[in-house]
């Protein structure tokens, strides 16, 4: 039987003049793939990762309780979402949406809080991947806001509306 993708031209290839950095040629988009999503700066990173970890030692905290898997902890799970909102690393409206729908059963909550502390470390792993793929690729986004502190709810909004909703 034929292969039917031996008939096919091969794809055109990039001309190595060495002219630019030759990692953003090998980074460059594909013909007929949506262009990739802005890397993020660092002041974006700076926030997402101080985000990240925030909301995974919370729930580093909740999986050491003893009684996880075992016992109703809703109120420990509610205790270190009361600290994110304190702190100002999540609003009410994100921390309602993650546990408003914290179930009683004991091996649910335990299986809740695993995920989203696997969820935030893979969040922080990928921000982090990102940013460093634009630096060595020399498309980081030069220039722009420091972290400020008292402007991390802007610098995270500014990286969220780079993200597609999922």
């Amino acid at each position: 039987m034929m292969n039917p993708l031996a008939d096919q031209p091969s794809p055109p290839q990039p001309m190595s003049g060495g002219q630019g950095n030759p990692l953003a040629q090998l980074a460059a988009p594909l013909a007929g793939l949506p262009p990739p999503m802005p890397a993020p700066s660092a002041a974006q990173t700076t926030a997402a990762v101080k985000r990240f970890t925030a909301v995974a030692n919370a729930m580093r905290t909740v999986l050491a309780n003893p009684d996880l898997g075992r016992r109703n902890i809703r109120p420990a799970i509610l205790d270190q979402a009361s600290k994110l909102m304190a702190s100002r690393v999540l609003s009410l409206p994100e921390v309602m949406n993650a546990i408003g729908k914290v179930s009683d059963d004991p091996l649910e909550q335990k299986s809740m809080v695993a995920g989203i502390f696997n969820q935030a470390q893979q969040a922080e792993s990928n921000v982090l991947a990102h940013h460093a793929a634009a630096v060595a690729t020399g498309r980081v986004p030069r220039g722009g806001a420091k972290y400020q502190a008292a402007d991390h709810d802007r610098h995270m909004s500014d990286l969220l509306a780079s993200y597609p909703k999922v």
